[in-house]
């Protein structure tokens, strides 16, 4: 599990690195150095979901067991995120042997804590459309989609516990 993209970072071979999640490489590199950890959002990009679930629609319309199994799966999840937000320790717990060798514990349990503070308030996985539409917006305004795609078509909270 052990993220990357620190390494160049740490051996001076980069003086910045682009697309680091904050409560791990952030966290990570916290505990090794004094770096400035610069969120994308306070760069000017729009508020985002940066880490999302991906399923087919076509095959969420036409297979209600797929459907059943993504629905599980969040439900899961969901139960997995009460979880650690109810104890930190057992996310802790779940995620040591996985990193085994990885991270430092003490450093583990600080992703963990900044990751618990990082979750929205208003449920597991909910999506805002509105975020979406000013997402995709703001990135073909900005040359990175060639043409205008709408944004709130791209999520959906339907599957959600």
């Amino acid at each position: 599990m052990q993220q990357s993209l620190n390494q160049a970072l740490l051996t001076d071979q980069v003086d910045a690195i682009f697309g680091a999640f904050r409560n791990i490489e952030g966290v990570e590199l916290a505990a090794q150095g004094d770096f400035v950890i610069l969120p994308a959002t306070e760069l000017g990009v729009p508020d985002y979901a940066e880490l999302v679930i991906i399923a087919n629609p076509q095959r969420l319309q036409d297979d209600a067991d797929y459907a059943q199994r993504v629905k599980a799966f969040l439900a899961a999840t969901a139960a997995g995120q009460q979880a650690a937000l109810a104890d930190p320790q057992v996310a802790i717990d779940a995620l040591t042997p996985e990193t085994e060798g990885s991270y430092d514990p003490e450093v583990l349990a600080k992703m963990v804590e900044a990751t618990l503070a990082l979750l929205p308030a208003d449920g597991f996985g909910r999506q805002s459309a509105d975020d979406w539409a000013t997402y995709a917006t703001w990135m073909h305004d900005n040359g990175l989609l060639e043409s205008e795609v709408d944004g709130a078509q791209a999520t959906t909270n339907d599957y959600l516990p």
